[in-house]
Formats: C-alpha cells, sequence, structure tokens
C-alpha cells in the first residue's frame, strides 16, 4: 500500500510539476476539449496544478477549460448526430455498455438540461452524455446551456477556492495525501455502485 501512495505522491508532483511548462494552457484547452467529446480521463488534477502553480490567474484557468469543455461537448453531439451509426459498433464493444447508454439517452428525453448539468458533476466521463443527447437530437439551447452550467460551476468552485486559498489547499494536500487518496477511492466507489445499482 505504502509503494502505491508513493507512486501516487510521484505523480501528484510531477503533474504540479508539468502545469509549469510554457505550453500549460494549450495542454488544458486540448485536454478539456478531448474529455468532453472523446477522452475519458478528467482534467481537474492539471487544472488544480496549474491553480496551484499560479493562484491569481486560477480563475482564468477555470474560464479556459469551461470554454473549451462546453467545445467538446458539441463536439461530442456532433459525433453522436453525424457519425453515429459508423461507430455504435465499436463504442458498445470497447466504450460503454449499451444497455447502460439506452438508459443515457432515455434520461435526455425531455430533460436534457437537467441530465447534461448532473453529469458535468459525476464521475461518468462527461463524453457518453454528449453523444448519447447528439444521437437522439436533443435540443441544442438546453443541451448547450446544461453544459455551461455544470462545467462552469464545477471549473470556477474549484478556481475560485484556489484563487483565495491556493497555498492553504496545496499544503492540507501534502500533509493529508493518503487520507485524500482514499477518501476519493472511498467515494467512487460508492458513486459507481450507487450508478450501477441504479441503471
Amino acid at each position: 500500500m505504502k509503494m502505491i501512495f508513493d507512486k501516487l505522491h510521484q505523480l501528484y508532483h510531477w503533474l504540479l510539476k508539468w502545469a509549469e511548462h510554457k505550453h500549460n494552457t494549450k495542454a488544458l484547452a486540448i485536454l478539456s476539449f478531448l474529455e468532453a467529446s472523446i477522452f475519458p480521463l478528467p482534467v481537474d488534477p492539471l487544472l488544480l496544478a496549474m491553480g496551484f502553480g499560479k493562484p491569481k490567474r486560477s480563475l482564468y484557468y477555470a474560464f479556459l477549460t469551461t470554454l473549451f469543455s462546453v467545445i467538446g461537448a458539441l463536439g461530442g453531439y456532433y459525433i453522436g448526430m453525424q457519425v453515429w451509426q459508423q461507430i455504435s459498433g465499436f463504442f458498445f464493444q470497447y466504450v460503454f455498455p449499451e444497455a447502460k447508454f439506452n438508459v443515457v439517452v432515455q434520461s435526455l428525453h425531455g430533460a436534457t438540461f437537467v441530465s447534461i448539468f448532473i453529469a458535468g458533476f459525476s464521475p461518468i466521463p462527461f463524453k457518453i452524455f454528449t453523444i448519447a443527447a447528439g444521437v437522439v437530437g436533443a435540443p441544442l439551447p438546453a443541451f448547450v446551456l446544461g453544459a455551461i452550467a455544470s462545467r462552469g460551476l464545477r471549473y470556477f468552485i474549484l478556481g475560485t477556492l484556489i484563487f483565495f486559498m491556493g497555498d492553504q489547499i496545496r499544503d492540507w494536500i501534502e500533509n493529508n495525501f493518503e487520507k485524500l487518496t482514499i477518501a476519493i477511492s472511498v467515494a467512487i466507489v460508492l458513486f459507481l455502485a450507487l450508478y450501477i445499482s441504479l441503471f
């Protein structure tokens, strides 16, 4: 167990160091776009790392992340609307089970804004919902507003906390890294268990 924590701690410090790279804002924008359309990894760790490095720019980073996440969501919508027939077989075999995807599709009927808003906060890849919205032809205004509201709130909460308390938060993470890792892992497991039971 200690070896796992050590590796995660090394990864955390590597991310903090990489966040100082001269092309970090480009990487943040690209990852934000991809995460909402085709890529499963969350952008939050990079946003946090860059914010810790320059707390006074954290709100700008939050804006950048929100903007490109919404653009990426439109990319996912386009994939679902235009190329779904060509990729659905691969998607169901390697990305997401068909039965669960159909539940996501049903949630978007008549409740696009609410579904996209909730999806923007869940650990389930956002791309599942953005692609599904395109498949069903969900109302675009409600889709865009849901994406802006959820992603904006999510990332600006992080950005605001870092802007005002960046150093304190970074010190707290350093001092409680193992406890935080365990808490996050337990939360993810509980959420996934709840998700599986509901779907």
